[in-house]
């Protein structure tokens, strides 16, 4: 509400310089100090033309360096792929061992069944060898009954012994198989760990590596982020610069129009008053060439809101507080010469702003016997404001007009710098 009624003040400069065009440098000055204002805009739009450009160049080295980022992050992702693909196969080539084990060891216990079995037989021959050949040939033959059996019985003496000779060797061989498998598979095991081990260390390398990289990258990506903002920040701001600047153009442009057809001058004191309270003028001589607060600007030229509000507070009863009473407050001002919000404010009677007012919205407080100060798109170009201090019937009010000599109590209709309104500013009684 404030900044609209701000701009609305801001738009008051421009009427209130249109109308004054004075023989003396008063006039001269204001345009010197609004284009001085110019060149201060041109300069600060500079600047931030320079911070843009600077952040921009940021951004494309920031993007250069996430594009790399995200190279490297493509290559890595590539190997963990590679490093995975060859994890899966050592892991399947050591599941493999496994099951070879499982059926090594079905194997191992089968020979060593085999083993017992052999050993069992072994230890029969070797009984029954042990019997025969304790005995005699002779003996075998004095207790055959014929030949024959003799025969037979040389020849089982031999079997026995060629068997226990036979037994003994395939004994010794499942052994040694034994022993040459339970090497083999702790060789193949042991190599096969540390094949599994070695690409499980390279996977978590390329893991963390990924994970370092990531990491700045989501850096950068933030970072980005932020100069984005930053730019789009500055960018805001030149645009109101520039907007800044073409509306100070467009108001030189108008007061140098202006000067060559119309005029205004400091008047002399004005001493009037009525039931509602007193009059003031901005231009009066008391006060007119006062500047407003720290501002390069005067009473005359664009004091015709802070002088509605002298005459309000006459309204409630302070005749003290005048236009140059306002005026040299500068904590009543911004630099450039806006009056505050808080500083429309009467003791007891605070200000209710209004950015669109009805009609009925300000009838309501003149006829609760409150009095509305105005600001107008005036028809003969720029803004204005006046105090309504009541009705003049259904359609018109009566009104004191800071600008045009002894305009108290004037009708607003008929008044040449009065037209639509666009803020209001109610006091209730």
């Amino acid at each position: 509400m404030r900044h609209r009624l701000l701009r609305s003040i801001s738009l008051a400069v421009v009427f209130g310089l249109l109308v004054a065009l004075l023989p003396s440098g008063a006039h001269a000055d204001a345009l010197d100090d609004l284009e001085a204002q110019i060149q201060r805009y041109e300069t600060q739009l500079a600047q931030i033309n320079a911070q843009q450009t600077s952040v921009r160049d940021q951004i494309a080295v920031t993007q250069d360096k996430i594009a790399r980022l995200q190279a490297v992050l493509v290559q890595l992702n590539s190997q963990l792929l590679e490093n995975n693909a060859r994890l899966s196969q050592n892991q399947a080539r050591l599941d493999d061992l496994v099951r070879r084990e499982d059926v090594l060891t079905a194997q191992l216990q089968e020979t060593q069944r085999r083993m017992e079995e052999r050993q069992s037989a072994f230890a029969s021959q070797v009984r029954v060898l042990d019997k025969v050949e304790n005995r005699s040939p002779v003996s075998l033959l004095l207790t055959s009954h014929n030949f024959v059996q003799f025969v037979q019985r040389l020849t089982g003496i031999k079997q026995v012994a060629d068997g226990t000779k036979q037994l003994a060797v395939q004994l010794r061989a499942d052994r040694d198989l034994l022993a040459a498998q339970r090497a083999e598979l702790d060789r193949a095991r042991t190599e096969q760990a540390k094949a599994v081990a070695t690409v499980e260390q390279a996977r978590l390398v390329l893991q963390q590596e990924y994970g370092i990289q990531s990491t700045a990258t989501f850096q950068l990506q933030a970072l980005q982020a932020r100069l984005g903002l930053q730019q789009a920040q500055l960018t805001s701001q030149a645009n109101g610069v520039e907007a800044q600047i073409v509306s100070d153009e467009q108001q030189v442009q108008s007061l140098l129009a202006f000067s060559h057809g119309a005029g205004g001058d400091i008047v002399a004191p004005e001493f009037l008053s009525d039931g509602w309270g007193k009059y003031y003028n901005q231009r009066d001589a008391r006060w007119g060439n006062v500047y407003l607060g720290r501002s390069p600007y005067q009473v005359w030229e664009i004091g015709c809101l802070l002088t509605s509000v002298a005459m309000v507070y006459s309204h409630f009863g302070f005749p003290n507080v005048t236009p140059g009473v306002i005026a040299a407050n500068p904590a009543n001002f911004t630099s450039g010469g806006l009056l505050y919000n808080s500083a429309l404010n009467v003791p007891g009677h605070p200000a209710a702003i209004n950015n669109n007012p009805t009609r009925a919205w300000i009838n309501q407080y003149l006829q609760a016997g409150g009095t509305v100060i105005v600001g107008m798109y005036i028809r003969t170009g720029g803004t204005h404001f006046v105090v309504l201090v009541a009705q003049n019937g259904p359609s018109d009010y009566w009104i004191n007009d800071p600008w045009e000599e002894n305009a108290m109590h004037v009708s607003y209709l008929g008044s040449p710098v009065t037209g639509p309104i666009y803020d209001a500013i109610g006091y209730s009684p």
